[in-house]
């Protein structure tokens, strides 16, 4: 796959998730998987995504992109028979099939900019046709900061960020750009810690949480923390928000504004300890046992303990907001 970074011409902001849904020939669906990215991987030289157990003798792999918007960008399908040991399988998807479209049955996927069939992949580099290339040097960069190597005919770009000034990234397209306003990767590390914990607990909708503390106690329990302090208990760091928030009001003068917004945290209640009553006292319809990554389990208890201790002693982190704003 080609750099961390999505095409000029779908935003500026980074890939923030890659989605792997597998079906059998016919479309059954067997499994879907999100890999969330960081900086530290390389995606040009391959990043394994999953690990699954599966009994079909041939599936169908549908590997997309998402970007920062949560929307997919791009996708490509690879097709392939399973053996009876362990098997890899590469989707290799570039950027110059963004906005290629193969209505050719025999020729579904894009690779390289042209059409080939979904059998096409780096394990079967015969059923991929000619390529635009053959060796790297056939993989000429339009820009300074970024060199093409060649895979599988295809040519995927490698930005070197060292080679932009101070405060730039290498885009492999566009060559040295501003990193950007800060919201941008705000928000994409706040969707890649949204993508972390549904691929981990797969929780996409409010009845997923259902028996979440008999799956998974850690989970729940980190849920738990967030929903709360979301809600404004006490001692969590949610609840010092709102207190602040609505003592300024207060100050200011704004007695009505103040009631509104405590029978809004009020109301508000309701929606947050419902998740909790599910995860805990609902039966949930999977009993598959979670199992967290490292890195999700890392992401989320750094959160979690961050919720807890900031809310026991919010005291210097109070002093050091009005630090800034002053």
């Amino acid at each position: 796959m080609d750099d961390l970074y999505a095409p000029r011409d779908h935003g500026p902001g980074v890939l923030v998730g890659v989605r792997v849904v597998v079906t059998d020939p016919a479309g059954g669906m067997i499994a879907e998987v999100e890999h969330v990215p960081n900086v530290a991987e390389d995606f040009v030289s391959g990043v394994r995504v999953a690990e699954l157990s599966i009994e079909a003798e041939s599936v169908r792999l549908e590997g997309s992109l998402v970007g920062l918007s949560g929307s997919e960008f791009i996708t490509r399908r690879v097709l392939t028979q399973l053996g009876s040991g362990n098997t890899g399988v590469t989707i290799l998807i570039t950027r110059d099939c963004v906005d290629v479209e193969c209505s050719d049955s025999a020729a579904p996927a894009c690779l390289g900019t042209q059409c080939v069939p979904e059998e096409c992949s780096p394990e079967n580099p015969e059923l991929c046709g000619d390529g635009v290339c053959v060796v790297d040097a056939d993989c000429e960069s339009a820009v300074g900061c970024a060199t093409g190597t060649c895979e599988t005919g295809a040519c995927v770009f490698r930005g070197d960020d060292e080679s932009c000034g101070g405060g730039e990234f290498c885009h492999p397209e566009a060559g040295c750009q501003p990193s950007g306003p800060e919201d941008w990767w705000d928000s994409a590390w706040r969707r890649r810690l949204k993508l972390t914990f549904r691929n981990a607990t797969r929780a996409e909708n409010l009845v997923d949480f259902k028996g979440l503390n008999a799956r998974s106690p850690w989970f729940a329990l980190m849920m738990m923390f967030f929903m709360l302090s979301m809600a404004g208990i006490p001692p969590l760091i949610g609840f010092f928000g709102k207190l602040n928030a609505i003592s300024a009001v207060l100050g200011s003068g704004y007695t009505g504004l103040a009631v509104l917004m405590m029978l809004a945290s009020v109301v508000g209640l309701f929606y947050y300890l419902k998740v909790v009553w599910y995860m805990y006292f609902e039966e949930a319809e999977d009993q598959t046992v979670l199992q967290a990554k490292p890195d999700a389990r890392l992401v989320m208890s750094l959160n979690g303990i961050a919720v807890l201790a900031l809310g026991i002693v919010p005291g210097w982190l109070w002093a050091l907001c009005l630090a800034v704003l002053s």
